[in-house]
């Protein structure tokens, strides 16, 4: 698996932020030679396209923000990390600090895990109200840990830092990559109160058909399916925003994963494509809720562990079903429904499907001269398409596929619906 350079891009942006503001950096590509010097110590082989990007986040960043005595921070960032890159009276832990305030009962909230409270890569804070912050922030705590719900004490800690972005005090960023021929741009996110009633759309439609491929094959001498994802593009508007999206479910480990990425328009055409950063994976605690509510069924109900029979009649039935609902209600795409080539009926493919998992590695291989694989997991992760599908169809019966395509898409952003979601305000950097 190739190495991820999370860390090395994540350095490199906020130097080059620090370079734009302090020093006033020509962030025109190779104007500023000492800028690009210290990319290439932090890291080394970086990329054509990731120098361009930090030098446009750290315009956009400075456009934003501008001056207001900076200092300059990673959210992992451990002290000493920018030792002779930026002066120590430069560089800022705070907002590790403020996570560390958090008792363990609050943390559980987001599972312990700090990015799931704020998903800003770095920061910067107002040098002079840098203290009091975290003096109010203990505080705060001091006074709420014994006898509140760790919600009210996060949600009270979250409009406190609202108001310090809006007061230009305190700015966690979230970076995304910037995609080739799209400007980079910057969004406040949770910034603004919710409404008590929540986020409501009043439109939201799938751009192109979607589709879960039911077509079984050998690919590569291995018994497989012609696509193993569940994919769809879409478009929803909240009030005057217009949110464009793509989502790839498909599978990771023993189950699935929702992956979405923002379209975006690229060059002077105003045609949309995907951005080259993901907006992030849907939580899949939420997305298996969000799933329930509308089908009524656990994400995972009568789909076994791999070794074990999968109910034949059941998923047989479940697949006619669906297929003759998406027929007369949504344009989905499942593609031929063929194995090898021949065409069956929905239900027969199913029931052949069914018969091709129960049978060991061994019999595939003299019958089919091919290898198993990992076709078990990938036919239960078509199993979970199914489901997924019948989510679909059941929130655009209640008049509600807008609300279940904003719902995806404002997960996977880490954006709240309603007041009771709790992650903290940042500015997002992307494309």
């Amino acid at each position: 698996m190739a190495k991820v350079f999370k860390e090395e891009q994540e350095k490199c942006s906020i130097i080059a932020t620090y370079y734009a503001i302090e020093k006033d950096a020509n962030l025109e590509p190779d104007k500023d030679l000492d800028l690009k010097s210290v990319f290439a110590e932090v890291y080394p082989n970086m990329p054509e396209d990731w120098y361009v990007t930090f030098l446009n986040q750290a315009q956009a960043i400075k456009d934003k923000i501008g001056d207001n005595n900076w200092k300059y921070g990673w959210y992992d960032g451990a002290q000493g990390r920018a030792s002779g890159i930026m002066p120590n009276n430069k560089v800022s832990y705070i907002m590790g600090a403020i996570w560390d305030v958090f008792t363990d009962k609050q943390k559980k909230v987001f599972g312990g895990q700090k990015d799931s409270w704020n998903t800003a890569d770095v920061f910067v804070v107002n040098t002079q109200k840098e203290a009091q912050i975290l003096k109010f922030v203990k505080e705060l705590q001091s006074e709420f840990q014994d006898f509140i719900a760790p919600e009210i004490f996060i949600g009270t800690l979250n409009a406190y830092l609202s108001k310090l972005v809006r007061d230009n005090d305190l700015i966690p960023i979230s970076l995304k990559k910037q995609t080739k021929n799209a400007p980079v741009k910057v969004t406040e996110t949770n910034v603004d109160d919710v409404p008590v009633e929540g986020l409501k759309p009043f439109d939201g439609e799938f751009l192109a058909k979607p589709y879960s491929y039911f077509d079984i094959v050998n690919r590569g001498s291995k018994l497989n399916f012609t696509g193993n994802s569940l994919f769809y593009k879409a478009s929803v508007q909240i009030g005057n925003y217009p949110y464009f999206y793509q989502i790839e479910q498909r599978l990771q480990g023993k189950s699935s994963k929702a992956e979405v990425k923002d379209l975006v328009v690229k060059g002077d055409k105003g045609k949309r494509g995907p951005a080259d950063a993901q907006t992030g994976n849907v939580p899949m605690p939420q997305f298996m809720a969000l799933v329930k509510d509308y089908t009524g069924e656990d994400y995972d109900h009568n789909i076994p562990a791999i070794g074990t029979k999968i109910d034949e009649e059941y998923w047989s039935d479940y697949l006619e079903t669906i297929y003759k609902q998406a027929q007369e209600k949504l344009d989905f795409d499942f593609g031929g429904f063929t194995i090898f080539g021949k065409k069956y009926t929905p239900k027969e493919f199913m029931e052949f499907a069914i018969r091709l998992d129960n049978l060991p590695d061994d019999r595939i291989k003299i019958l089919y001269k091919m290898n198993k694989n990992a076709f078990s997991a990938k036919l239960r992760n078509k199993l979970r398409h199914l489901r997924t599908i019948k989510a679909y169809l059941k929130a655009q019966e209640k008049n509600e596929l807008s609300q279940f395509l904003m719902v995806v898409y404002f997960r996977a952003a880490k954006m709240n619906i309603t007041d009771e979601d709790l992650v903290s305000p940042f500015l997002k950097v992307s494309s």
